[in-house]
């Protein structure tokens, strides 16, 4: 018993067995305890309890009063409970019904302490003996303690710190429990964790930690129940039976400890022997395991695993080549042959342990549709090893005929995975050979089959300005999307389709031209006011909606004054040039000249002809002068307003942007034609007003044959992403529940099963990283999921390693996508400019290139903005370049893929990433998970050329944990 007075430890342990009698009566749903002296006054509660605890031995009693009434009845059900104690072998010393119907606070507790030693503290003690009970219960949390280097003897004062409560924590959680510097302590951040993470009600609070022995053991059952096994129990007893005085000249090392290859899982055993050789066990604190760099002198983290036999296996991964001193002690005397020089050498690729995933390789792929799958290279122990550029190639034959498919594309995506792009035009069954470094990885080639599909007249739509109601004579256009029976995209050739349109002198001629997208796109002339009929068939049927009446009528241009320029807006008057107005640029390299909406143009989805309804979309709006070039306006020029299919107009928001532009957006929540009518100063810009069509997202694909446990990567509706059953870890007495999964862009959400209740959800935001989990006994294909608000980690498990990866790849992705959204918010643009450091294009060294491309880089101007706080190994990161010239942007765009960041490593290695284009105009970013602690410099190159002088440092450490 910790120190206090008596009413401390009885408050601390009856708010303890409240909590713990809750959750048993919870589950059961069986009412909850408020008050221990009255509310098992009347032995309902308690008999609910017994039967929720051994609920698979005891059947309902006959004579049990389930609404008592009187003192008589009250005493009858506890008599029933007590007989039943009795009957589990648990001793009632001086303990009897009248005790509980009076309410007597301490024997109460009394009780409900033996309920809990045999039922929890005592699970795997086969006799059931409370000795031996207590004994189990503490050698396995010594055990797991232990393992994060923490000391336990006893369940009080050697927990009151929080220290080995957060040790035991981060050993049953997989990963070490995170403290914020200057955030709250150890022990708090633990108790946060058992309550949000592993889903643990609410027993102490932490000042309670520590103070009462019965209510530790009590919180300390909960993992004991979850986490451990009569295996683990059986071998920790194994352990303190055979500790004896261990003579490490006798101890060995076994296995391969002389060599070690780099960036994958190595492995080595520790096996304790005493005097006579004979082997024996000893403690984790007993046993020591380093490993450094000769070179550099860098530690490389070794993890020591105790056996069932009493021996230790050491795992570590390196991550620098050359000569490692590996030094291995027990009881602090070095084990022989120790130190000793372990050698660490690069083990590249194994084509025979890469593998490949994804819809690209699954059933259900159509001819003339793109399609995908990813490619993953790992090293001969199975961990992700990065294969150079070029070492990955694909093949898609055609079984048939033995003709390859063209176009074909591998690019790389992170560090090991790579991405195949490709589409076939002929139907037929095709092998899919992939090669990494020439040698065919397992399971190739896979055998696809591509289906020709047929067009349903059904699912086929058209849309665009041909097909309004009210259209303008002259020529005009519509194009027609083909789908097949589920809704899905699919081309079909012109002769399959038929266009028919009928003005009021007869039939109009019509141009039908395929599309690359395998849309159709069809134009017409309505030369004569009057109506026009349009109709579209797919073999010989009439599509939906059709036939269209259309009326044309000659279009008046709008007439409005000219706005007046001020003396701020338009410069002195300036003679024009050989016809052509003279030039004048603001600091930003936008003209001076005033503003022409004919030549202006609005771009982007917002105007598309087809939207797919959603709470938002915008386009953009270039302001050009007489010679097409961008100018300055004022935001008060600007007047966009769409007419939704109610007939009602809304204005859209509309926002400057940095480089001139400016981003109009709307909210396309209905279904239907939808006008967006753009003007500068009252006068329409080029193409005004424009037709947009508001169809739903995508329609619900036919499922593969893989079943629905492994989940589905394809677009199966609803922006749905991926979906498929998972384990997941947690409830209140399960460890692992089956659970349905569905997963878009937006949000991770998981049922009880497939059209069942919604149990959760986790914003594709809120997600912060995604790791393998292989450390969990009888869960092979676990992983995680960090959420970034509280470190919560979702365990979540597969049902095969390729399942997993399919998974982690999809969860990865989205995270990548989210990350680039958020380049478009001007809050993020604001926090970059202060969080990010500049160096300007107009430093760079040219002197080694010829004088042609001195003046070509002399005239471009860009901004490179990187983090200059120190960076986390592992965490995710950005380099944001910025072209500060509309010149300058031209040039790039069409030289995109010229345009590259190099990043030094500390090891001496180095890594070229190649930018990304992101929504905000003039904006590429590039995105890097540094592997390894140390200074990295960052420059950028384009047309083969550093367009900096001198290059960025950045500093990478390690993440700060609580072990570490």
């Amino acid at each position: 018993m910790a120190e206090g007075g008596q009413g401390d430890w009885v408050a601390v342990q009856e708010k303890t067995f409240k909590t713990w009698a809750n959750q048993y009566l919870k589950e059961a749903g069986e009412g909850q305890v408020d008050n221990v002296e009255t509310d098992f006054q009347d032995g309902v509660l308690l008999y609910h309890l017994l039967c929720a605890l051994d609920k698979d031995n005891v059947s309902p009693h006959p004579k049990i009063q389930s609404n008592p009434k009187i003192k008589a009845q009250k005493l009858d059900n506890l008599n029933i409970c007590m007989n039943m104690l009795k009957a589990l072998g648990i001793q009632l010393t001086n303990i009897g019904a009248a005790d509980v119907y009076d309410g007597n606070r301490k024997l109460i507790l009394a009780l409900l302490w033996q309920i809990i030693l045999r039922f929890d503290v005592c699970k795997f003690t086969e006799d059931g003996d409370a000795k031996k009970g207590r004994q189990d219960l503490l050698l396995w949390v010594q055990n797991r303690c232990e393992e994060k280097g923490v000391e336990v003897n006893n369940f009080t004062t050697d927990f009151e710190d929080g220290t080995a409560l957060a040790a035991l924590v981060s050993s049953v959680r997989g990963a070490d429990l995170k403290v914020e510097e200057g955030g709250v302590s150890r022990g708090k951040r633990a108790l946060d964790i058992c309550v949000e993470d592993l889903g643990l009600p609410e027993f102490l609070d932490e000042g309670e930690i520590g103070k009462d022995e019965k209510s530790m053991m009590t919180f300390l059952a909960q993992f004991y129940q979850r986490y451990g096994t009569r295996e683990e129990v059986a071998v920790n007893r194994k352990v303190e039976e055979l500790q004896v005085t261990v003579d490490p000249k006798q101890s060995l090392l076994e296995g391969n400890y002389r060599n070690a290859i780099r960036f994958e899982m190595n492995q080595f055993r520790i096996v304790p022997k005493d005097k006579d050789g004979n082997d024996v066990a000893c403690k984790y604190r007993q046993v020591t395991a380093s490993l450094s760099g000769l070179q550099n002198g860098k530690t490389v983290p070794v993890q020591l695993h105790r056996n069932e036999d009493g021996s230790f296996s050491a795992s570590f991964v390196p991550v620098d080549l050359g000569p490692h001193m590996l030094d291995v002690t027990i009881n602090g005397e070095h084990l022989n042959p120790c130190p000793v020089v372990l050698n660490v050498v690069d083990g590249g690729v194994d084509a025979s342990q890469c593998h490949a995933y994804g819809p690209g390789l699954d059933a259900g792929n159509v001819a003339g549709r793109h399609t995908h799958f990813t490619v993953e290279t790992r090293g001969s122990k199975g961990a992700l090893v990065d294969a150079k550029d070029g070492d990955v190639s694909v093949v898609i034959r055609n079984r048939d005929t033995g003709e390859t498919v063209d176009g074909a594309t591998v690019s790389r995506t992170s560090l090991g995975v790579f991405r195949c792009d490709y589409k076939v035009g002929i139907p037929g069954v095709y092998d899919v050979e992939i090669y990494v470094g020439g040698q065919a990885i397992k399971g190739t080639p896979r055998t696809v089959n591509i289906t020709g599909g047929s067009v349903d007249a059904s699912t086929c739509r058209v849309y665009g300005p041909g097909v309004e109601d009210r259209v303008s004579v002259g020529k005009t256009n519509f194009t027609v999307k083909t789908n097949d029976s589920e809704g899905n995209p699919i081309a079909a050739s012109p002769e399959a389709v038929g266009v028919f349109v009928c003005g009021p002198n007869g039939v109009v001629p019509v141009s039908v031209v395929p599309q690359e997208d395998g849309t159709l796109a069809v134009d017409y002339s309505a030369e004569e006011e009057g109506n026009y009929f349009v109709d579209v068939k797919v073999n010989g049927t009439s599509i939906a909606g059709c036939p269209k009446k259309v009326v044309a009528a000659a279009r008046t241009p709008p007439v409005a004054p000219p706005r007046p320029m001020t003396d701020a807006v338009l410069p002195p008057p300036i003679p024009p040039p050989k016809g052509k107005q003279e030039e004048a640029e603001d600091d930003g390299g936008l003209s001076m000249l005033p503003c022409v909406p004919g030549n202006s143009i609005a771009r982007g989805p917002g105007v598309q002809a087809e939207v797919e309804r959603s709470d938002e979309t915008h386009f953009f709006v270039e302001p050009r002068d007489a010679n097409g070039r961008m100018c300055v306006l004022d935001v008060g020029s600007i007047n966009a307003v769409v007419q939704y299919p109610d007939g009602t107009d809304r204005s859209c928001q509309v926002t400057r942007q940095e480089d001139g532009m400016f981003r109009c957006a709307y909210s396309p929540t209905e279904e239907g034609p939808y006008v967006v009518d753009v003007e500068i100063d009252q006068y329409g810009v080029k193409g005004n007003p424009f037709s947009v069509l508001v169809v739903p997202g995508a329609a619900p694909r036919k499922m593969s044959t893989v079943p629905a446990s492994s989940g589905s990567s394809r677009a199966v509706g609803d922006g749905m992403i991926k979906k498929g059953f998972l384990n997941k870890q947690g409830g209140v007495r399960k460890n692992w529940k089956r659970r349905y999964f569905e997963v878009n862009d937006k949000t991770v959400k998981y049922f009880s099963d497939v059209g069942g209740s919604e149990l959760g959800s986790i914003p594709i935001d809120e997600i912060k990283g995604v790791y393998e989990i292989n450390n969990l006994k009888n869960h092979t294909y676990a992983f995680g999921l960090l959420q970034k608000t509280n470190d919560r980690v979702y365990v979540l498990e597969a049902n095969s390693d390729d399942n997993r990866h399919e998974w982690m790849s999809c969860f990865k992705r989205l995270m990548e996508q989210n990350f680039m959204n958020q380049e478009t918010t001007a809050d993020e643009d604001a926090e970059d400019a202060e969080a990010y450091s500049s160096q300007m294009g107009e430093d760079y060294d040219v002197s080694a290139y010829d004088e042609e491309l001195n003046n070509f880089f002399q005239q471009l101007y860009f901004e490179i903005r990187y983090p200059k706080s120190t960076l986390v190994v592992n965490e995710l990161f950005r380099i944001r370049i910025v072209v500060m010239k509309i010149e300058t942007k031209t040039v790039v765009n069409d030289h995109k893929g010229k345009l590259e960041v190099v990043i030094n490593m500390p090891d001496g290695a180095t890594t070229t990433i190649e930018p990304m284009k992101a929504p905000t105009a003039g904006h590429w970013v590039a995105m890097f998970t540094p592997s390894l602690d140390g200074r990295h410099s960052l420059n950028v190159r384009f047309l083969g050329k550093y367009i900096q002088s001198k290059p960025a440092n950045l500093t990478v450490r390690k993440k700060r944990t609580l072990f570490g």
